[in-house]
């Protein structure tokens, strides 16, 4: 992570070993709670059935991540974007520092970039700009396995999703953590996202290791007392008639996300995504089928009369689609605003 070789006798980029160097990034990804509480009811094998549905959808991230978020620079001040290749490890946990169940992974994204055949460090702005279609991607592909390999079906709540079936009353036995943060935010009249992050820092306790047999037996007992506990998860993830949930809304979901980009001034592929894998969950949608409608998207968007989107424009290096009415107004404004009857307007395109 410090810059060097696995054996620290070379220096793999230009400011290895400096205390300035940033040695890489933390992206979580945290499973809804329903899923985190079917998990801490279910026996030992169905509780690694669970676990590997969250390690594809982890995996499937990652690879979003290196395909469209992963880039180094070259030349002199940056010249020059490369896609790169990452190097990323991954820490599986299963418990909130509340010690409530809560199936997370920490991807910690080193400070490694590989682009034809040279190492540099990540240029870390687009992992930024990526965080939020990361993590509807994580829950669009953890949703689809959970639909499409057990047959649970889930229902969308705003951006997330939660397994239909499981007891909103556990899930909130389990999430007193959440509710400290809901609490301290009401009492201070807080409601920003940013407000979110402060009280999330400020109220965190220390960790306490506590062995998982311990929090096992504790979670199925609180389970039991609720009236969800081993029996109901196993009959939920072993049940003779799983619900068929057949793909849908291919159309649908093109059309709304088509409807919600025309009232945009501009936007990036990354917001299509986006818009997309919050879209997915409940209608059998997977990474695979989200990429699709993306491109039927962007396909519309070139074709006369179909939309009023859009145009291409480059902004500090990055691809971004604009309105044309948007832009038509934003050319006629300037042009208003212009003294000088030479000054140019418009995107080149």
């Amino acid at each position: 992570m410090a810059g060097f070789s696995p054996d620290g006798s070379q220096a793999l980029v230009k400011n290895a070993g400096s205390i300035r160097r940033t040695l890489g990034w933390d992206f979580t990804a945290s499973a809804p709670k329903s899923f985190s509480t079917l998990w801490s009811q279910a026996d030992k094998t169905d509780r690694l059935i669970l676990q590997n549905i969250h390690k594809h959808a982890v995996e499937e991230t990652i690879d979003y991540m290196e395909q469209n978020a992963a880039y180094t620079r070259t030349g002199k001040g940056g010249k020059y974007l490369h896609s790169a290749s990452l190097v990323v490890a991954v820490f599986d946990h299963y418990s909130s520092r509340s010690l409530e169940p809560h199936v997370h992974s920490h991807c910690l994204v080193m400070n490694i970039g590989i682009a034809e055949n040279k190492i540099n460090a990540v240029h870390s702005p687009i992992l930024y700009a990526h965080k939020m279609t990361l993590g509807a991607v994580y829950r669009a592909s953890l949703a689809w396995h959970l639909e499409h390999e057990l047959g649970i079906p889930v229902e969308r709540r705003g951006d997330f999703f939660e397994i239909q079936g499981v007891p909103m009353t556990l899930q909130k036995s389990f999430s007193s953590r959440r509710e400290v943060i809901h609490d301290t935010m009401e009492n201070q009249g807080w409601h920003s996202a940013k407000a979110a992050a402060k009280v999330t820092l400020s109220t965190r306790s220390a960790k306490h290791e506590v062995s998982p047999e311990i929090l096992l037996a504790q979670w199925r007992m609180t389970g039991q007392a609720l009236g969800f506990g081993y029996v109901e998860a196993t009959r939920m993830l072993h049940n003779e008639h799983p619900v068929q949930i057949q793909p849908q809304g291919h159309d649908e979901v093109l059309t709304r996300v088509m409807e919600r980009f025309v009232r945009l001034h501009d936007f990036q592929e990354k917001d299509i995504i986006r818009a997309i894998a919050i879209e997915a969950p409940g209608r059998r949608l997977s990474v695979s089928d989200i990429k699709a409608i993306r491109d039927e998207f962007l396909r519309n968007c070139q074709v006369s009369g179909v939309s009023n989107l859009c145009q291409t424009r480059y902004v500090l290096d990055e691809q971004r689609y604009v309105n044309r009415p948007a832009l038509k107004q934003e050319e006629y404004s300037i042009a208003l605003s212009a003294d000088d009857e030479d000054l140019e307007v418009g995107w080149e395109y």
